[in-house]
């Protein structure tokens, strides 16, 4: 059965978060811990803790169930405001209805990160819609 939700990777040694939204949180979990394992994860803080602390360090909690996929966003955004992950590398969810459930290639996050860092009101904007 697949479940979908929000969830926090949580660092037991020192407290410190990552917060983040799934359709499947299986999947994800297994995929964070794969890319964790391999040292190629795009969160380099999260990989750093993770090579620091180690495996044992880090479990996956998961915060709120969302049955409704068009919810998630939302809801991730209200945990990141917060809670105020350290982290996560960037405060605004910068993921859409487009790449839910998908996996998405750097460029799409360089396209993010540009969006971003050059104004995300339209982003605020289409999540709390």
């Amino acid at each position: 059965m697949v479940v979908s939700g929000i969830y926090e990777i949580r660092n037991q040694v020192n407290g410190k978060r990552y917060i983040g939204s799934t359709v499947s949180l299986q999947r994800r979990w297994d995929e964070h811990l794969r890319r964790l394992r391999r040292g190629c994860h795009i969160n380099k803080r999260l990989l750093t803790a993770f090579q620091k602390y180690g495996e044992r360090a880090f479990d996956l909690i998961v915060l709120e169930y969302v049955e409704d996929h068009s919810r998630l966003l939302f809801r991730e955004q209200v945990y990141l405001d917060t809670l105020k992950p350290e982290y996560n590398l960037v405060s605004i969810v910068h993921a859409d209805s487009r790449t839910l459930g998908r996996r998405v290639n750097r460029n799409y996050h360089h396209e993010f990160m540009l969006r971003w860092v050059t104004g995300y009101s339209e982003w605020l904007q289409f999540l709390r819609a």
